[in-house]
């Protein structure tokens, strides 16, 4: 694909900002044995894809943009960037379980300021 990337600064102060994707589609052929049921595999594609013709198709996906503005208007001291990481962990077991039970993992979010940006920082 291509990101097209667009930032307007307008003469009242306003910005405004956007980003367009252009390129090829992303097809995926598919036939009537792609189904595991042996059912109608149109039908089944249907269900993630945009059909583009018979055999061929598109299929559903996301594109994400994200814009950081820091323009120190409150002065250096006035930043705050907050992250936030999604990492995994085992759940630990329970004391009224009487047996072992499968690795059961789940999902841990973990956060942190920013205290400085830029280079070297």
């Amino acid at each position: 694909y291509d990101y097209i990337t667009d930032v307007k600064f307008r003469e009242d102060g306003e910005i405004e900002a956007s980003v367009r994707f252009a390129g090829y589609i992303e097809a995926r052929h598919y036939t009537d044995h792609d189904t595991e049921a042996g059912g109608d595999a149109a039908a089944h594609e249907s269900l993630y894809s945009s059909l583009l013709r018979p055999g061929l198709a598109g299929p559903v996906h996301c594109h994400i943009a994200a814009f950081k503005a820091d323009f120190d208007i409150g002065g250096v001291r006035a930043n705050t960037l907050r992250v936030t990481s999604v990492g995994a962990s085992d759940a630990p077991p329970s004391p009224r379980e009487p047996f072992p039970r499968p690795r059961h993992p789940y999902k841990v979010l973990s956060h942190r300021d920013v205290e400085a940006e830029g280079i070297g920082a």
